[in-house]
């Protein structure tokens, strides 16, 4: 255990208790008339009997602590054995649950979009700077793909466009790359506008769908799509109306949108092929 019950001390005061406990019981057998035979020698050594009874009991008690300890820590490992299962199948559940729910999110995306095919590509990197923000994905030329093909999430949401490709790899700059400007709509209302990153103070980025007619009703939460262009076709998710206001001139309207797509979350993007 690591620790000493009894010290030198206490020893050497058990030691003299027991020897004044003996004396004082001697005294007293003699004060009472006891002979110096088998009654004197029980007197005697009835206090050494009661010192080795309590010392059993303690030794008893003792051996008790040690059992329940050792069952309490095979109990305790045992606890944290089911413990460690049970947050494996957890997680292993969990696995299966985003499977099924990407899969689910597949077919809709493949029955909203009969007229293409789609091309599924892992994110291998990601990169971003004040600028640009790219990823990097599994797939290039060898796969079907090329410049100017649009990438977007599960979900349908417009990831980006590829912008250079290799045989086993393509370069994929996403709508928070300064470069993007994708021709947009309301989906309510169909009012049109330009969706491109905007560079905050302080280095934030925001996408912001621009140059609405300053008097256009934009709902929050409203849903914003591509309107149609050489590289973005009609109807694709961009992000949801969180506010809007006038410019500082009062000329036109801008609404600051919100996306799921973040570079750094991405692991799976989809390539429409054969547009048209």
């Amino acid at each position: 255990m690591g620790k000493k019950f009894l010290t030198k001390k206490v020893k050497n005061l058990l030691i003299a208790g027991l020897c004044l406990t003996v004396l004082v019981t001697l005294i007293t057998a003699l004060a009472q008339g006891v002979t110096l035979g088998g009654n004197l020698v029980g007197t005697l050594l009835s206090p050494f009997r009661a010192g080795l009874a309590a010392v059993d009991r303690g030794a008893e008690a003792v051996y008790g602590y040690l059992f329940r300890y050792d069952s309490l820590k095979a109990e305790n490992e045992a606890l944290k054995k089911q413990l460690a299962e049970a947050e494996t199948a957890s997680l292993t559940a969990e696995r299966y649950e985003r499977e099924i729910r990407r899969l689910e999110n597949l077919l809709e995306l493949k029955q909203e979009h009969r007229s293409y095919q789609l091309a599924s590509a892992n994110v291998i990197s990601w990169s971003t700077s004040v600028w640009q923000q790219t990823l990097t994905i599994d797939r290039g030329t060898r796969d079907g793909l090329q410049e100017g093909l649009c990438a977007v999430t599960d979900t349908g949401y417009v990831v980006g466009v590829i912008t250079e490709c290799g045989a086993n790899w393509s370069t994929i700059a996403t709508v928070f790359d300064e470069g993007q400007a994708i021709a947009a709509a309301l989906a309510d209302n169909g009012a049109t506008g330009v969706v491109q990153c905007v560079q905050l103070v302080g280095g934030a980025k925001q996408l912001e769908l621009d140059y609405l007619p300053v008097d256009t009703e934009v709902p929050d939460g409203g849903a914003v799509v591509t309107s149609g262009s050489i590289y973005y076709p009609g109807g694709l998710m961009i992000g949801k109306v969180v506010s809007s206001q006038a410019d500082a001139g009062g000329v036109w309207r801008y609404a600051v949108l919100e996306t799921p797509v973040e570079a750094g979350q991405l692991e799976q993007v989809f390539i429409l092929l054969d547009q048209g």
